[in-house]
């Protein structure tokens, strides 16, 4: 991953990053209406909405002013981890019993996979702690309602954790192969100069 260019990683992660945004004032608007007579839930869940919406543009200027790819990856990896944390938390904001529609976390999985490029560690890491997270809540705090399909959820976030593990691995692969065929392009330039 050392030789791969930061420009294309860092246009993809701003890309995401200004996706989030959108969501999250959307999901503001929802909370305001949800939760207007639980005047404590809502104070909690908007202080943490607010925190996920400094984490995108925070991430931006971070991103964007990292100079080596060691910084990008420290960067990224940050980002990733707060906006986990977030996420779980605003689920853990619910009131117990409720349902959680799975749409949301198969989209974070989706970004945290595709589009925050990291080493393979650090990239896998995020989302594997977030998968947890989900699991645990959907069994022990968002239930749902009767008839609500928990094995069919879990299943459905094992798959996607599967093929983003795959792709992730797939993309290090390739990295690696990249940086290998462009040391051995400037080791044959070297020695044509040599002669």
């Amino acid at each position: 991953m050392q030789n791969v260019p930061l420009d294309h990683d860092r246009r993809l992660v701003s890309a995401l990053l200004s996706i989030t945004l959108a969501p999250m004032l959307w999901f503001l608007g929802a909370d305001l209406i949800y939760y207007i007579d639980d005047r404590q839930r809502l104070s909690f869940r908007l202080l943490t909405r607010c925190l996920g919406l400094v984490i995108p543009v925070g991430g931006l200027i971070w991103v964007r002013s990292a100079s080596s790819r060691e910084d990008f990856s420290n960067a990224v990896l940050a980002i990733s981890a707060a906006l986990v944390a977030v996420l779980l938390t605003l689920n853990q904001l619910r009131p117990p019993g409720t349902t959680m529609p799975m749409r949301t976390p198969l989209m974070v999985l989706v970004g945290l996979y595709g589009a925050l490029p990291n080493r393979l560690a650090r990239q896998l890491t995020p989302p594997l702690v977030y998968t947890a997270g989900i699991i645990l809540q959907r069994i022990f705090w968002l239930t749902g309602e009767e008839g609500t399909d928990l094995p069919g959820d879990l299943l459905v976030l094992l798959f996607v954790n599967a093929v983003g593990v795959l792709m992730v691995m797939r993309r290090c692969s390739q990295e690696e192969e990249l940086a290998a065929l462009a040391a051995k392009a400037a080791t044959g330039e070297r020695a044509g100069t040599l002669r």
